[in-house]
Parts: C-alpha cells; structure tokens; sequence
C-alpha cells in the first residue's frame, strides 16, 4: 500500500518550500525529498540537522515528523489519464535530447575529477589545515554540479569524484582532531561510491570508512566492514587495493585482540602485495605502508620484538616527504620502547615524532 509523511510535507510546505528549493536547501535531488515524503526511504545523519534547520524544528520533533507515516489515498487509478496521454506525445527526438542535456561542462567534470586525485596524491605530505580549505571548496562545487542535470555517464564521474574528495576530506578531518565530522564524510563517501556503482571504489570507501571507526574506538565493526570490503574487492579490485584492505583488517582485528584473525589478514595482505602493479589513483599502498601496517599490528598484538623490527624497517623505506607516515611510525616505535622498559628512549623518539610533524596535527 501507497504510505505518505502528511505532516512532513505540510511542513516543508508551511515553510515555504517546494520539493525543489527544500532539495537545495539540505543539498539533495528532488527524487530524494519526494521519497522521504512518500516514506520510501530515511534521511541521512547527516542530512537530518540541515532538514532541522530549514524546517525550524528541533530534531526530537523531526524525528516525529519522520515516523508520521500513513496510508496515502488509493482512488483505485495508478496513473492519471492526462500525464498517460502527455507521456505518449513525447516524441523520440525530445527523449533523446533529455538524455544527453547537462548544466556542467565536460570540462568541469575533468576538473573535478583531476581534483580529486591530485588531492590523494598530496595528502601523505601536506598539512591538513593547507588541504582543507582546497578540499571543501572542490567538495562543494561538486555537490552544486551533482545536484544539476548531468547525462548518466557524467553523473557517474561526478558521484565517483564526490566520493574521492569526501574520503579525503574525511581523513582531514580526523587529522584536524574532529573525528565525528571524519567519519560523516566517510559515510558519504560509501553513499557515493554506491551511487555510482563502482564495486571498487565502495570498497576503499569503506576501507577509509574502517579508519575512523578504529579511531573513534570501534574495532570489531570495523573489522567486520573491513570483511565486506574484502568481498566486494575480491573480484574487481587490483592486488595492491586487496593488500592495503587486507592490512587495514589486520589492524582492527589486533585492537580487539583477536590475534588468529590478525594474523591470517596480514598473511592475505603480504601474498596480495605479491602479486600488485603500478601505483596509480587511489591505489596507493605499496611495500613500505604494509610493513608500517604490520609493525602496528604487533604492537597491539602486544609483540613488541617484532614490531619494533617491522617499524624500522618501514621507518628507512618511507620517502621524507611522507611527513604524517613517518611521525605516526616514531610513535608507534616509542610505544614499544614504553613497553619494553626502555622509557628514557621513548620520550627521546617522541620527541622526534613531535619535531617530524611540526605545523602538522598528528
């Protein structure tokens, strides 16, 4: 049965939005606030405090708005008779015109898409606060061009852009100290890559995704999206991608202590590296990274020996210009000096790591 958000609607209405202007407003399409007025579909986290605000509602009562849901009125008739006949007077040249009609230059879907990898490539050596002003401000003309009228293929380079620039502007996030606004751009990064449909891309989506659930303290889901990821990866990703989820579960199983598991990912993560090709996009992870990854693995695996080797081992291979990688190893390493009774030098490699990362939040 047909269901409607009366009250929502009468809402958005009394506020003086149509469909359109509300779906500008949050920074969605049109289709999406006529699902959430028919019931169809649930807004976003992230999407609620903008609906909140435009609304003029405070969220306990949006919530009720959302969770008013009746039966629409059924008059036995899917389909008006006038919109049939008008739907039957379009002609073949008009449908086809519709379909390759874009408000965004393919220039400026170059542009974004350019964007959006140069950002990856420069963040293992820039300072967050330099990137984020860049980030946003390409993240923002993205949404305006996702938000026009795009023919499919343009469309899908553009949510694909989308996702790239908010995976990185959710891992700026986290690095600036603000993990909850790090892990809503994760989300939408996974929404995107989904939209989109790229297999490949949701799977580093959720990959990056795993990060900031790691850092806000919840390994096991993050283990288990890190599991899916996997899947999805399987038969669509290069080895290089597979190694670096691979790595990125071992990490989140270790921190919940589930040594066997651990283990096992970091065997998977090795065999696939193995077998990985050039570098290229958001295909980063190489030799050096895996080997930081293990070492961070054993430490929370609280095998101190061996992680102190695979850190040093990482620490001579990382290039210097990997500002953020090179600290976080010095910290890694001074955790294991801490625990092996060797304080003196631990606060001396702290220091280092301080020094390393100096304009840079780590």
């Amino acid at each position: 049965m047909a269901q409607r958000r009366r009250r929502l609607a009468a809402r958005r209405r009394a506020c003086g939005y149509s469909q359109e202007a509300f779906a500008e407003t949050v920074g969605v399409e049109r289709t999406t606030v006529a699902r959430w007025d028919s019931g169809e579909t649930e807004p976003q986290p992230w999407h609620r405090r903008k609906m909140a605000k435009a609304l003029q509602v405070p969220l306990e009562e949006l919530d009720r708005l959302l969770a008013d849901v009746e039966p629409a009125a059924d008059h036995g008739q899917t389909t008006p008779p006038a919109r049939t006949a008008q739907a039957d007077s379009i002609s073949p040249d008009t449908l086809a015109e519709s379909l390759t009609r874009s408000s965004v230059s393919r220039q400026k879907v170059d542009y974004l898409e350019r964007m959006a990898l140069t950002y990856v490539a420069r963040y293992p050596s820039t300072p967050a606060y330099q990137m984020w002003p860049s980030v946003r401000g390409s993240l923002s003309h993205a949404g305006r061009a996702v938000c026009g009228t795009q023919t499919l293929r343009d469309r899908r380079r553009l949510t694909r852009a989308l996702s790239v620039l908010s995976g990185t502007a959710g891992n700026l996030a986290l690095d600036l100290g603000r993990p909850l606004l790090g892990d809503e751009y994760m989300n939408l990064s996974r929404l995107a890559a989904e939209e989109a449909e790229d297999a490949d891309l949701n799977a580093w989506a959720i990959g990056l995704h795993s990060i900031s659930l790691s850092v806000l303290g919840s390994c096991r889901p993050a283990a288990e999206a890190l599991e899916r990821a996997s899947k999805i990866a399987q038969p669509v990703s290069t080895a290089r991608r597979r190694s670096w989820l691979a790595a990125l579960r071992a990490r989140a199983y270790a921190g919940c202590l589930a040594e066997t598991a651990a283990r096992s990912s970091l065997d998977d993560a090795y065999a696939a590296m193995q077998e990985a090709g050039p570098i290229e996009g958001t295909d980063f992870f190489d030799q050096p990274r895996l080997d930081g990854a293990a070492g961070t693995t054993y430490l929370l695996l609280r095998d101190y020996d061996r992680a102190a080797a695979m850190l040093a081992q990482a620490l001579q291979q990382r290039p210097p210009n990997d500002i953020k990688g090179r600290a976080l190893i010095k910290l890694d390493q001074a955790a294991c000096q801490g625990f092996r009774g060797e304080p003196e030098e631990a606060l001396a490699t702290i220091g280092q790591a301080l020094d390393l990362a100096r304009g840079q939040y780590v």
